[in-house]
């Protein structure tokens, strides 16, 4: 079994999803944040039966990442009419004007800011999320 980590981008960021001893579970680690860092050796399973089974943690208990879900969110019906219709334009949206979008269960927050961004020119977000939906088609990879 071996320790996986994962390296992603968002907010302007690079961050690093892995298990935290100190909570109990997986979390995502901004790098800009880290004062030291350490590339250790994978053990061996002799290794990893001698020590305690939470010194050692793999990503296969982290579901929030391993799972997908689907995020929909609606044009602000608060913009300008042009300003919805160039959104339409640019952006493929399914037959009910939504705009839908897969991602990791991990990520929801970082996608769902991505997405509320203020437009500069009417001081309102573009987008409203709408739903999200466990994706039971397959998992993360």
């Amino acid at each position: 079994m071996g320790i996986r980590n994962h390296l992603f981008h968002a907010e302007h960021c690079y961050y690093v999803r892995a298990y935290c001893h100190l909570s109990k579970g997986y979390r995502n680690f901004g790098i800009g944040r880290m004062l030291e860092a350490e590339v250790l050796p994978s053990p061996s399973m002799r290794e990893i039966k001698k020590h305690a089974p939470e010194e050692f943690a793999s990503d296969i208990g982290d579901f929030e990442w391993r799972d997908m879900v689907n995020i929909r969110f609606r044009a602000n019906p608060d913009l300008p009419e042009e300003a919805q219709q160039a959104l339409r334009l640019d952006f493929n949206l399914d037959a009910d004007d939504t705009l839908s979008l897969r991602c990791r269960k991990a990520l929801i927050y970082y996608t769902k800011r991505r997405f509320s961004l203020i437009d500069p020119e009417f001081n309102l977000p573009r987008w409203i999320p709408h739903s999200v939906t466990p994706d039971d088609d397959e998992k993360g990879e």
